[in-house]
């Protein structure tokens, strides 16, 4: 009896774990999980600062930041930022940069 339990419990967890491969799986082939963003139609913005030592690009731009980013990069980590956007070598430090000057430059 209890061999028949155990051999039960064994057909019923491989069942689950064969769903559930197949599930990720289908969910990974469609984009829906680990989204990696494809080429942009045009040439990403320089980043115009110091990248080193600030590497968490959302503690200074999020959607309500004094230096936003658009509604569409609102699903990207930190670590997709520098796959597009490639630093300008200015060593400054963001907080001494005039922000205002920098993004009225870039909406003319």
């Amino acid at each position: 009896m209890r061999q028949t339990l155990a051999n039960q419990l064994t057909i019923i967890i491989a069942v689950i774990i064969v769903f559930l491969a197949v599930i990720f799986s289908w969910f990974q082939s469609t984009g829906i999980v680990g989204f990696v963003p494809g080429p942009p139609d045009e040439p990403a913005q320089l980043i115009p600062h110091a990248v080193f030592g600030y590497q968490n690009c959302r503690n200074c731009h999020s959607l309500d930041a004094q230096a936003p980013f658009p509604p569409d990069h609102i699903s990207y980590s930190d670590s997709v930022c520098t796959g597009c956007h490639i630093p300008s070598g200015e060593k400054i430090p963001p907080h001494e940069l005039n922000i205002l000057r920098i993004y009225a430059h870039v909406s003319e």
